[in-house]
C-alpha cells in the first residue's frame, strides 16, 4: 500500500512538474511567435531586388607570355544587371543569392615593329553569385561578404582593330571557350535609408575565376576572369 502511494506521489510531482515546462515553453514561444513575421508574399519580395551597375573587368594569365614587352592587358568597362535575394539566418548574418546578366571581357594591345593592334574580348554570362553576409554595426546596414559564383557562358565575340590601316573586324568565339565559369568572390555592402519606402543598397564586389575558361592557346598560357563591380539595388517592395 505504502509501495502504491509511493509511486503515485512520484507520478503526480513528475506530471505536475512536466505540465510547469510545457507552460513555460507555451509563454515563451507566444511573443517569439509574434515577433516572426508572416511568410506571405509580400514578405518574401520585400527581401528582393532589381540590381544593376557598371564592372571593370580583365583576364589574369601567365605573366611571361600574356604580359609581355609586346602585350599589355587593359581593364573592360561592362554591366551587370538582374535580381537579388536575401535571406536572414541571424541578426547579424544572411545569405544572399543573385542573378546576374553580365557584360564583360578584356582589351589586349598589341605592339610590334611591323604595327600597332588592339584586341577586344567581349563576354556575355549568367551568372548566380551566393553571398554569405555578416552585418557590423548598431544598425546593421553595413555588411562584408564572401562567397562563390557558377557563370554559363552566352556569347563571346573579339573585335581586331588595326589603327594604322583603320581596319576591324568581329567574330564568333564562343566555341572557343568552357561553357561554364566557376570562381570566388567577395563584396562590401551597404544599405542607404529608406528612399521613398524602399530599400537601397550599394555592393562592392570583387571576383576571381577559378577556371581556365580559354581552349587551345599556346602553352604555359592561361584565361582566368577577374571582375570588380559597383551594383546598385533597390527592393521590389516598399516598406512600412
Amino acid at each position: 500500500m505504502k509501495s502504491e502511494s509511493s509511486v503515485f506521489y512520484v507520478t503526480k510531482r513528475l506530471s505536475f512538474n512536466l505540465g510547469l515546462v510545457v507552460m513555460l515553453m507555451l509563454l515563451t514561444y507566444a511573443p517569439l511567435k509574434a515577433q516572426v513575421p508572416k511568410r506571405t508574399f509580400l514578405n518574401i519580395i520585400s527581401k528582393a531586388e532589381v540590381l544593376g551597375g557598371p564592372s571593370w573587368s580583365s583576364i589574369l594569365g601567365n605573366v611571361e607570355t600574356d604580359n609581355s614587352q609586346f602585350t599589355k592587358r587593359r581593364l573592360k568597362s561592362g554591366y551587370s544587371i538582374g535580381l537579388g535575394y536575401t535571406h536572414l539566418i541571424r541578426q547579424r548574418f544572411d545569405l544572399e543569392f543573385l542573378l546576374l546578366l553580365e557584360k564583360k571581357g578584356t582589351i589586349a594591345d598589341l605592339s610590334v615593329p611591323a604595327g600597332n593592334a588592339t584586341f577586344v574580348f567581349d563576354y556575355t554570362y549568367v551568372s548566380v553569385p551566393v553571398y554569405a553576409n555578416l552585418r557590423i554595426g548598431k544598425k546593421r546596414v553595413f555588411s562584408l561578404g564572401a562567397g562563390a559564383y557558377v557563370s554559363l557562358l552566352s556569347k563571346q565575340t573579339r573585335t581586331d582593330i588595326f589603327p594604322a590601316s583603320q581596319n576591324f573586324g568581329t567574330r564568333d568565339e564562343t566555341y572557343m571557350n568552357t561553357a561554364m565559369d566557376f570562381g570566388l568572390n567577395a563584396q562590401i555592402k551597404y544599405i542607404f535609408p529608406m528612399v521613398m519606402r524602399h530599400n537601397v543598397s550599394l555592393r562592392i564586389q570583387y571576383t576571381y575565376g577559378l577556371i581556365d575558361t580559354r581552349t587551345g592557346l599556346y602553352p604555359g598560357m592561361h584565361w582566368y576572369s577577374i571582375n570588380t563591380l559597383a551594383i546598385l539595388g533597390i527592393s521590389l517592395a516598399k516598406t512600412d
